[in-house]
């Protein structure tokens, strides 16, 4: 297993992991939690996906199984804090 962590601005170092996550997020919160939250047909993503989010993902034989976005709770990001 294989740990990256990233923000926006390294995120094309890392290939198709920041989408293969929002895509996974997408399989979990909407296809088998049935939540009602923003999402397209591949990918479910909110407000908190900005430049400030940081990201850690969790990689098995080169695909994302698991992760996690984390800001300081100090971050604005328009009109969300």
């Amino acid at each position: 297993m294989e740990n990256i962590t990233f923000n926006m601005s390294e995120l094309h170092n890392h290939g198709t992991a920041f989408f293969d996550y929002l895509s996974l997020r997408k399989h979990f919160f909407v296809d088998t939690l049935n939540w009602d939250i923003p999402h397209n047909d591949s990918y479910e993503m909110d407000q908190y996906d900005n430049p400030l989010a940081y990201y850690s993902l969790v990689l098995k034989d080169g695909k994302v199984i698991g992760g996690s976005r984390v800001m300081p709770t100090t971050s604005s990001w328009g009109e969300y804090t």
